[in-house]
């Protein structure tokens, strides 16, 4: 078996600027402090938004628990509607699923609950992304509004509400680039989710004819490199919670942002036993090909019937599982391109500020270094999404062309068996 490589490495790519406002100013003006906090109902863009700006930074942030197991992680992946926190008793439960009985379990066993927790972390990512895009189309509506009602303040000369209003869009502003920082978060633990789950699902396929030491080395490899992407992810998402003020006393439910680093941490150390799970397996062995019990013609096309009915239905799981990774990744590389044009704007908003503050004088220093800075980060920011969004656009690609080849292996066996079917009846 081919060892997966995919999502370890970062490059970079581009995005559009948020669509200028266009809706009638005078209407505007009176809810232009409304700033959208996400509700309950996360999967409704279209909805209002809804809240107060002194809740903007605590609008969008995902939350409930990453890892409530599932039975059968080969189904579909189903969107839930709303997400709820994370209580403590609920945390402390699945803590208890994922490390009882762990010195009972083979390590066959071990290999299916590592698949299993693994592809629950990056189903649940793809869920929270999907809550985390609708916030954010709640923030850019709200954006959208303040700004409309801007326009019509200017007209009118009101210094004081242009004031507020311009308040106003910098905290939605802030709550928008915060819910982004979560959404890059997110795309880091599912990417490193999805390169783990294909690592083990190597190592589950090498249990019975073992890998060669080059196939060992390799994923070896990618596992102490994808340790270290989740250990970045876990130390970025830590700054989040305290740029995003999520302190929480003792004993209260999880945040958002904590339920991710509990994820982190559960993925890390599944991925740890994989690692410790790699010297078991055997080295794979060059024999010929045994000799077996001759069978009469009849005989032979049944068994090689039955043979191609049952690698027909492995690859057509293979496939579905595909197509379910394929939809996922593709809502995740939406919304990095969501963010992309959001910092590419917020960029050149600042570049604009620092061109627009000339030369400085002696008493101005101060300012255009906070000025300077601004254009830093934000270039920062937008570096970082493009860099995460070519790696998942990459992997997106590599599993899409897998994707394909498993659907002409499926069709070229299937005419396969239909021929065999038609030598089994004489025809």
């Amino acid at each position: 078996a081919q060892v997966p490589t995919k999502g370890v490495d970062h490059a970079a790519s581009g995005g559009e600027d948020i669509v200028e406002p266009e809706a009638e100013p005078q209407g505007l003006v009176a809810g232009a402090g409304e700033a959208a906090s996400g509700g309950e109902d996360l999967l409704e863009p279209e909805a209002e938004p809804q809240g107060s700006v002194e809740d903007v930074d605590e609008a969008a942030s995902v939350e409930g628990d990453l890892l409530e197991p599932e039975a059968e992680p080969q189904r579909p992946v189903q969107p839930v509607v709303s997400v709820g926190d994370v209580s403590p008793k609920e945390t402390e439960a699945l803590e208890v699923v994922w490390e009882d009985d762990e010195d009972d379990l083979s390590s066959s066993e071990k290999l299916q609950r590592i698949k299993a927790t693994l592809w629950q972390s990056m189903s649940m990512c793809g869920t929270r992304v999907a809550a985390l895009r609708a916030r954010t189309h709640n923030l850019q509506l709200t954006m959208k509004a303040i700004a409309d009602a801007n326009l019509a303040v200017k007209e009118t000369g009101q210094t004081m509400l242009q004031g507020n209003l311009e308040e106003e869009y910098e905290l939605v502003s802030r709550a928008l680039s915060l819910e982004y920082a979560s959404l890059l978060s997110f795309s880091f633990v599912q990417r490193l989710s999805l390169t783990g789950f294909y690592l083990a699902d190597v190592v589950t396929g090498s249990e019975k004819d073992g890998l060669t030491p080059e196939q060992r080395s390799e994923i070896q490899e990618s596992l102490v490199n994808t340790d270290a992407g989740l250990q970045q992810a876990r130390s970025e998402v830590l700054e989040l919670e305290e740029a995003g003020g999520e302190q929480r006393p003792r004993g209260a439910p999880l945040g958002p942002r904590s339920a991710l680093v509990r994820t982190v941490d559960i993925v890390k150390r599944e991925l740890g036993t994989l690692s410790q799970l790699l010297p078991g397996i055997k080295e794979q062995e060059t024999t010929s090909e045994q000799p077996t019990t001759q069978l009469n013609i009849g005989e032979q096309l049944k068994v090689k019937a039955v043979n191609l009915k049952n690698e027909i239905t492995k690859t057509k799981e293979a496939a579905a599982l595909m197509a379910d990774e394929t939809g996922m990744l593709e809502s995740l590389e939406a919304g990095l391109l969501e963010a992309i044009a959001f910092f590419a704007k917020e960029t050149k908003i600042a570049q604009l500020a620092l061109l627009g503050f000339g030369t400085s004088g002696s008493g101005e220093s101060g300012m255009l270094r906070d000025l300077q800075n601004e254009v830093k980060v934000q270039r920062d920011r937008l570096a970082a999404f493009e860099s995460e969004r070519e790696v998942l656009s990459n992997l997106l690609q590599t599993v899409r062309e897998e994707k394909a080849m498993l659907d002409d292996k499926c069709n070229d066996l299937e005419k396969q068996l239909e021929e065999v079917e038609l030598q089994i009846r004489g025809e």
